[in-house]
């Protein structure tokens, strides 16, 4: 490390001090996107699923309504 300039150091101690940090940041932010798109897909399908039943389940429901003849 002593036989190295003055700008190799800096430049090294920029990539430690700046580049590593945010490439680490960058890494667990894309993980956390991973994990939010499995999650939405997982609810989103779980909702669907959930909608189309009760409307099927509605459609289907006897008529229980009545009208009399007064």
């Amino acid at each position: 490390m002593k036989n190295l300039s003055i700008r190799i150091k800096l430049i090294i101690i920029f990539i430690l001090i700046k580049i590593l940090p945010l490439l680490f940041i960058a890494y667990i932010a894309y993980e956390g996107v991973l994990k939010l798109d499995t999650y939405l897909n997982k609810s989103t399908t779980f909702l669907y699923n959930q909608s189309k039943e009760i409307i099927i389940n509605t459609a289907n429901a006897p008529d229980f309504i009545t009208f009399s003849k007064s």
